[in-house]
């Protein structure tokens, strides 16, 4: 059966009953291209959209003492990003206190030390940390890939309980007559 919408005439009201699906599809096109946009932000614009993703890792070559580090990468949204860290010293060295920072706006290099931007664990620290990196050793020659956690599915679980939220309180909503 085809629901087409039922408008009332100018000058009547419509009849206790009677449904418009005009309105309710229209919100539901709202919605679903609002989440279109949300997900693909690329297809907003015909450029890419770019953010940056800060790493800061503390490298202790074997022997020697250790080295804070702060890096910083654009990548596409809707990308994961991922820095290559390399083993620049002739010994192995080790990771640790690893920990990034998903920035929309690029971090000015001056900005990236102790003061501006503590590390890993230090008290107003920006970074999450990521302990699946920390004591990993690379090799001479060799480096380590840092990636950040898929943020698509927690986007994703937000935006279905947004929706879902509002297609509830929709569905609440006193009926007028």
């Amino acid at each position: 059966m085809i629901m087409k919408p039922v408008m009332p005439s100018l000058g009547s009201s419509p009849q206790r009953g009677t449904v418009c699906a005009y309105s309710r599809w229209s919100f539901a096109a709202l919605v679903a291209f609002m989440a279109l946009l949300l997900f693909h932000p690329s297809i907003a614009s015909a450029q890419p959209s770019y953010s940056y993703f800060d790493v800061f890792v503390d490298i202790t070559p074997q022997g020697g003492s250790s080295t804070m580090s702060w890096f910083e990468v654009p990548y596409v949204v809707g990308t994961t990003p991922t820095l290559s860290i390399p083993d620049t010293y002739n010994v192995p060295v080790t990771l640790s206190d690893v920990g990034y920072l998903l920035s929309p706006t690029q971090i000015p290099l001056d900005q990236l030390n102790f003061s501006d931007q503590p590390p890993t664990g230090s008290p107003g620290s920006p970074f999450t940390a990521l302990p699946q990196y920390d004591g990993s050793s690379i090799t001479p020659g060799n480096s380590e890939n840092i990636s950040a956690p898929d943020q698509s599915s927690t986007l994703t679980l937000f935006s279905l309980v947004g929706v879902g939220l509002l297609a509830s309180w929709r569905t609440l909503q006193p009926k007028r007559l």
